[in-house]
């Protein structure tokens, strides 16, 4: 928001040597700034810095290029659609290229699924169909997720990150709910994303081919202990088949090939799985054809190889929970069963998931818990068996379908927690929690009577924001709890979780603002669902203008995020710090965005003055505090 372009780059340029200068400084263990800061957080920072100031520089680049004045017939408006999305997102991908070198899994996660998202743009602008993108995105996703299975490194974890985005677009019939995330900088680039149908062959092809690389991908995330490349590649089984509906006529059934392949895949993975339990030859040959870790013990030792057997039939049998809790997610919604029915089937496997998930030792067992929890999150059954539709449900019908949601994750949680005391677990558990608590809070402030007179649901600005808001709050405090209690890892992995969901909030409203009432838009929001848990029947729909419990619950999940980070310095955590940027980022983003909308530029350009300065004043006590460790070392 500087008046100068040439101010605007020469910030830009004093960020990336800054970053250099400060990563150049981490190299060096020897000087007081690593040994009081640590290698890790200089390397971050400097990276950071780096990556900031060639995002800032493509953006002063842009702006330069744009008329000043009004644009008279004859004159040129400005750079192409294809410059702006190269300044936008090909000057950022490039210096995340170059700092995945350094070996931040952040930096290189962030490289590779920027690469599939910048490939779809420009097809997009180029005309591409829906039918272009998903397959040829299916074909990238596919050829990558090879080169995961054969290198090892972070070139594995960029092929690993990419894979997981590009197939991603593909099953989501060219779009993706982290690329329309990404988007959004572009101020409207996602109601003009790609449109056309897949003839029927070619629909249930690219839907089953795409969950399953998605299915490998993942496995060969959790075997490489690779958060990034599991959490993109497991993004694609909880996405609602909703992007899909688009191409469905109003009214009509789901086509019959599109049912076959959401179904199928799931049941086909389920049974390569059991065969796998019970075939030790087929167990053995798919152990072998994932990547693994160097163990450091004799494969000969018998002891060594009953245990891996052991933990081999166990990951089997999470794998069939995770595939029949796939199956409830995916399939449930577009087999046209009766809501008491679906309601039944996913309390059964959610039951059998949960009961796996606690009778299972070690990592097998934190696994089961993790897809249990999960599953309650993105499918919780109580509404389905008990209300059927929920719109037309009675008032104490959802007040009790709110507390058994509560209940059940709660109890669920505690159980599990207790039994798996595993970081992921409880992030699980938070993610679990959040949308009950999120649901308990809806049931009892959702005006029903709006339904048929047309009034808004809620009766003021308070009760939106309190059910979005309130148990990220609640989560992002008991992690500060936690931390402060000596519980590191697990107060990370809780405030990942509540900060990240909070980052997604605002980008979602975004998202809904850019692409207007169209069934694309509406699509794309729901489709942002299971990145925002607490965002319960869309409630953020109501976040159309600035309000001031909307701005106080923003800052206090920003004051609470800026007391987590501070914890990285004892324990560096890649999920924690990528949610706290995730959402210092969406708040200045949608600030300044809304104030363009709503207001004049002036104003924006005095908004983004006040963001500057605090950041200056942010900067200035980190700059401090540093100092003052080094000298004290």
């Amino acid at each position: 928001m500087l008046g100068s372009d040439l101010v605007r780059l020469g910030v830009a340029v004093v960020l990336i040597f800054g970053g250099w200068w400060v990563s150049r400084a981490a190299r060096n263990l020897e000087q007081p700034a690593p040994l009081a800061l640590g290698a890790h957080v200089l390397r971050g920072v400097g990276t950071a810095y780096l990556v900031l100031g060639a995002y800032l520089g493509g953006l002063a680049i842009l702006t330069a290029a744009m008329p000043d004045g009004p644009v008279f017939p004859g004159e040129s408006v400005g750079p192409s659609p294809a410059v702006v999305v190269l300044l936008v997102y090909g000057v950022p991908t490039l210096a995340l290229l170059a700092v995945a070198t350094t070996g931040i899994r952040a930096w290189t996660a962030g490289a590779g699924a920027a690469l599939p998202m910048l490939t779809v743009l420009l097809m997009a602008d180029a005309g591409a169909s829906t039918a272009v993108v998903s397959v040829t995105m299916l074909l990238v996703g596919a050829a990558l997720a090879v080169v995961v299975l054969r290198t090892h490194g972070w070139w594995a974890d960029l092929a690993a990150a990419a894979a997981a985005m590009a197939t991603s677009f593909a099953f989501g019939a060219g779009s993706s709910p982290f690329g329309t995330l990404g988007a959004t900088q572009l101020a409207g680039t996602p109601e003009t994303g790609p449109v056309g149908q897949l003839p029927p062959g070619a629909l249930i092809a690219v839907l089953a081919g795409a969950l399953l690389v998605a299915s490998v991908l993942l496995l060969v995330a959790v075997v490489r202990r690779d958060l990034a490349g599991g959490v993109l590649a497991g993004s694609i089984f909880a996405m609602p088949p909703v992007l899909l509906s688009t191409w469905v006529p109003p009214g009509a059934r789901w086509p019959t090939e599109a049912i076959v392949a959401l179904a199928g895949v799931p049941a086909l993975v389920a049974v390569i799985a059991v065969i796998a339990i019970r075939t030790p030859r087929v167990r053995g040959a798919i152990v072998a054809a994932l990547p693994t870790e160097p163990s450091g013990e004799d494969a000969d030792d018998e002891a060594h190889r009953s245990r891996s057997a052991a933990i081999a039939t166990a990951a089997c049998a999470v794998v069939v929970a995770a595939a029949a809790v796939v199956f409830v997610v995916l399939a449930l919604p577009v087999l046209g069963w009766a809501q008491w029915a679906q309601g039944a089937v996913a309390l059964v496997v959610l039951f059998g998931a949960a009961a796996l998930g606690y009778w299972l030792p070690a990592t097998p067992g934190a696994a089961g818990s993790i897809v249990a929890l999960l599953g309650l999150g993105l499918a919780s059954p109580w509404a389905r068996l008990l209300a059927g539709s929920w719109m037309g449900a009675s008032q104490a019908d959802r007040i009790i379908t709110g507390v058994l949601d509560l209940g059940a994750a709660a109890a669920l949680a505690w159980f599990l927690t207790r039994r798996h005391p595993h970081p992921g677990v409880y992030a699980a558990a938070a993610y679990t929690l959040a949308g009950s608590g999120a649901a308990f809070l809806g049931s009892l402030m959702f005006d029903a009577g709006s339904l048929a007179t047309g009034a808004p649901p809620f009766s003021g600005t308070l009760a939106p924001v309190t059910i979005v808001a309130l148990p990220l709050i609640l989560l992002g405090a008991g992690a500060v709890v936690a931390t402060a209690r000596g519980r590191i890892r697990t107060g990370q992995a809780v405030g990942a979780v509540a900060v990240a969901a909070a980052g997604f909030v605002p980008l979602k409203v975004l998202v809904g603002q850019f692409t207007g009432g169209s069934v694309q838009g509406y699509a794309l929001q729901f489709a942002l669902n299971p990145l925002t848990p607490t965002d319960w029947l869309q409630t953020s729909m109501a976040f159309r203008d600035v309000t001031g419990p909307a701005l106080v619950a923003v800052v206090v999940m920003v004051l609470l995020a800026l007391v987590l980070a501070t914890s990285l310095v004892t324990r560096p955590s890649a999920p924690l710090a990528g949610a706290v940027a995730l959402l210092l980022l969406a708040a200045v983003q949608s600030s300044l965005l809304s104030a363009l909308a709503a207001g004049t530029p002036d104003d924006a350009q005095v908004l983004g003055q006040v963001l500057g300065g605090l950041a200056i004043v942010v900067a200035a006590i980190a700059v401090a505090t540093g100092v003052n460790a080094a000298r004290r070392t």
